[in-house]
């Protein structure tokens, strides 16, 4: 019983460094007015780039197809100068 106790602990223990290794994932679309969590709810450029620069993590925004209007400058920085940022487009 023991085993399958440390087994258990060692497999959270784990996860949790894995998923704060993974880092943020936001998304992107063009006229996306939501919170950045999904492709579902994606959200504009610079409102993921923002997100990206305050969460401390590395991120990767996934960036949907699409003809993108932009009517300003489009703008990325951490305080530390530590943080990664990906961008990637986003396969359909």
């Amino acid at each position: 019983m023991k085993k399958v106790f440390w087994f258990t602990g060692i497999l959270s223990i784990l996860f949790i460094f894995v998923s704060s290794a993974l880092g943020a994932t936001y998304y992107v679309a063009p006229g996306g007015t939501g919170d950045c969590s999904s492709q579902a709810n994606a959200c504009d450029f610079q409102t993921a780039l923002d997100n990206a620069a305050g969460d401390s993590e590395d991120s990767t925004i996934y960036v949907g197809s699409g003809i993108y209007n932009l009517t300003s400058t489009l703008t990325y920085s951490v305080p530390d100068g530590d943080d990664s940022l990906r961008i990637e487009a986003l396969d359909s």
